[in-house]
Order: C-alpha cells, then structure tokens, then sequence
C-alpha cells in the first residue's frame, strides 16, 4: 500500500508544471490557463520574478499586467486598481468564499462574476455576506 502511494505521489509530480523553472514571459504567456491546483505554484512563481526586478521594471511589468487585466475586462488600469483595492478590503472569509467560486467557474463565467464586481461599490461589496457573494453569479 505504502509502495502504491508513494508510486502515485511521484506520477503525480512528473505532470506538475514547473512554473519556478519558466521566464517572466512564459509565465505571463499561461495567464488564464493556469489549472486551480498550480494556481499558489504560479503566483508564487511570478511573485518571485516580479522581486528579482530592478524597481524600474517591476514597474514597468506592473503597468503591463493592469493593461492585460484591463484589455480582458474591457476597463482601463485605473478601475482595475481600484478593484483590486475592493478586493483587498474584504475579510478574509468574504475572500476565500470569492477566491474559492472563482476556481469553480469557466473563463466566461469568471468574466461575468468580476464584470458584476467591478460594478460594486466598496460599501457595497462589505454589506454583503460571504453566502451573497458566492450567490452572485446565479442571478
């Protein structure tokens, strides 16, 4: 049984993408096509590209990514940043339950599910509770 284990932990990891091992560019080329069990490996895979940036181009790198988040969501970077700022003034349970749909919906559901975020005010999205918010995208 062990021998099983340890047989299907090793396949397991053979099929793992090594995000670690891949360039900025890569890893900006798999946005949106990152399976929900890599998601922690990639984020932290381009975290630690975006920290071995001189200042300048982490800058730079930065202003690309809130384009490509911008282009997607047909808004400018500026309502992107300031969605992301609604995004990080929720409680950490009223994350979780939105990070946690996120992960069970298709690109075009996603879509829709952050189109009606964008739409909310910050006063808005911290009157609603954590069940609200997951219910979001069945209306």
């Amino acid at each position: 049984m062990r021998n099983i284990i340890i047989s299907v932990l090793l396949i397991a990891n053979l099929f793992a993408v090594d995000y670690s091992s891949m360039s900025l560019q890569e890893l900006k080329n798999q946005r949106g096509g990152v399976a929900p069990e890599d998601k922690e490996a990639f984020k932290a895979a381009i975290k630690a590209k975006m920290q071995s940036l001189s200042p300048e181009q982490r800058e730079k790198e930065k202003a690309e990514m809130l384009a490509f988040k911008a282009s997607v969501f047909s808004t400018t970077p500026k309502k992107i940043e300031e969605f992301e700022m609604k995004m990080k003034s929720l409680a950490p349970e009223k994350k979780d339950a939105l990070m946690s749909k996120m992960d069970s919906l298709s690109m075009e559901e996603k879509f829709a599910f952050k189109t009606k975020l964008f739409a909310m005010s910050t006063e808005e999205l911290s009157a609603m509770s954590a069940e609200e918010m997951i219910h979001l995208s069945d209306k």
